[in-house]
């Protein structure tokens, strides 16, 4: 008995120590990215850490596999190992014929895939084996919907902040990476405003975080994403307007006093491309920021039989990125910004596979809850639809850690609601 007990508590022990290694991992996602912008570009810190969290991915998922954990630990492990294993391939080949010259470029952004993947699944194993659980996830969120909008503003308020084109990124590195976050944000502060009403400050701070930022795209989802909340939340529909109507006059007052000039000056900059939609610039040219023209370069960068492998084992990241450098005219390496073909064509489809096989598995699994369901799933859609068009969500790490904390959201709700049906079981045995 005594053994028995001491093995109990040692497992506990264990279980905690784990527990607070990964959730220190998910926590300080946004405080890497900060620190990166705040030092520089070429900073290393950001890397360094990221790689050893990548590392403490891997051997929590092959610890559980090790001591035998559910078939679906062992098969998330499984496809994980596979993707390891060809992605590590795929760089060496690719360092070997480009005689050593694109193992940066390569090891950069093959790292930066493998951290979203262990990042699912090992969120994933913990929640299956009982390490983390939805409160987890909860905190995390009540965290984060404060301190990045928060940090943007004091960035912009005190001068520090990054530019952009239009306006600026607070400190962090990757706008496009910010906006996919800000979106998921707004929606979850949306959802939390009917557990908690303080939740609508946070709503407004994501707003005026995404007002700063000065790309066009999340207006356009976030409009679209309002117009089906109010069509399918009919349980909440009441509050929902009451809050979005609140939202609305608050932003117009913040928009016309303190945030009136980053307004004008994001207003200045869409108007002009707006006035320059032509024969040459057409409106999806607009709307996908020339996107459409980079697709071009790259499905034109491969040459007859040579588009048929490029799609299924991929050319690696550097070679993409120097093809669509020479055939879009701009002589340097440059990526596609689409992540669903950037990732096929440089990693082959079985990673594009791997990659958006999560978001498939995240909507389908049942959260026990309608209005959960509702907005988590849109919340899922959104970052999704802005990884295909917009890009650097599962290509950077700040985005694509965050895309695996909201799938371990969405699956701790589903875990949940298992354990609640098997407890019901039982007591009626």
């Amino acid at each position: 008995m005594i053994r028995t007990v001491a093995q109990s508590m040692q497992y506990n022990s264990s279980r905690g120590v784990l527990r607070f290694i990964v959730l220190l991992s998910i926590f300080l996602t946004p405080i890497i990215d900060i620190a990166n912008g705040i030092i520089g570009e070429n900073s290393i810190v950001g890397s360094l850490i990221r790689g050893i969290i990548l590392i403490e991915n891997i051997l929590i998922v092959f610890s559980f596999n090790i001591k035998n954990s559910s078939k679906v630990c062992q098969k998330e492990s499984l496809i994980c190992l596979s993707c390891i294993g060809y992605l590590v391939f795929l760089f060496c080949i690719q360092a070997v014929y480009h005689n050593g010259m694109s193992i940066s470029t390569d090891l950069s952004y093959i790292l930066k895939v493998l951290l979203y993947i262990t990042e699912v699944v090992c969120l994933v194993a913990c929640i299956q084996e009982g390490v983390l659980d939805r409160k987890d996830f909860e905190s995390f969120w009540k965290y984060s919907l404060w301190f990045i909008p928060i940090s943007l503003i004091f960035a912009d308020v005190t001068n520090t902040a990054i530019n952009t084109a239009a306006g600026n990124k607070g400190y962090f590195m990757s706008v496009n990476a910010l906006t996919a976050v800000l979106l998921v944000q707004v929606i979850l502060s949306l959802y939390f405003v009917f557990k908690r009403k303080l939740s609508i400050v946070a709503l407004l701070l994501n707003l005026v975080t995404i007002l700063l930022i000065g790309t066009k795209t999340p207006y356009i989802f976030i409009l679209l994403a309002l117009v089906v909340l109010l069509l399918f939340d009919s349980k909440n529909r009441k509050n929902l307007l009451i809050s979005i109507l609140v939202g609305a006059v608050v932003l117009v007052l913040l928009i016309s006093t303190i945030f009136k000039e980053q307004f004008n000056s994001v207003f200045q900059w869409q108007q002009y491309f707006i006035g320059n939609i032509n024969e040459d610039n057409s409106i999806l040219n607009y709307l996908l920021s020339g996107r459409d023209e980079l697709l071009i370069a790259a499905w034109q960068s491969f040459q007859g039989i040579t588009k048929i492998p490029a799609i299924l084992f991929g050319v690696g990241p550097y070679s993409l990125f120097t093809s669509i450098g020479s055939y879009s005219e701009q002589g340097c390496i440059r990526g596609l910004e689409m992540d669903v073909f950037e990732i096929m064509f440089s990693c082959g489809i079985y990673i594009v596979v791997v990659v958006y096989r999560y978001f498939v598995k995240a909507l389908r699994c049942k959260s026990g809850d309608r209005t959960t369901e509702l907005y988590l799933n849109l919340a899922i859609i959104l970052i999704g639809v802005y990884s295909i068009l917009g890009g650097h969500v599962i290509t950077e790490a700040f985005a694509g850690t965050y895309c695996a904390i909201l799938f371990g959201y969405k699956f701790s709700f589903a875990k949940e609601q298992q354990e609640r049906k098997l407890y019901m079981v039982k007591g009626r045995k």
